[in-house]
């Protein structure tokens, strides 16, 4: 059971996409990766 949950939404798939690979998210992903154990679900159409 996770300790902690975030949902983000977005309007369209291609944006999830386009976010997953910005040069802003991508800096910080190795920082992430390193403190935290995630697991990313995208559920389309809630």
């Amino acid at each position: 059971m996770p300790k902690c949950l975030a949902i983000l939404e977005f309007d369209s798939l291609q944006q999830i996409r386009t976010w997953l690979n910005s040069p802003e998210y991508t800096a910080l992903d190795d920082i992430r990766t390193r403190s935290s154990n995630i697991n990313m679900v995208i559920v389309e159409g809630l």
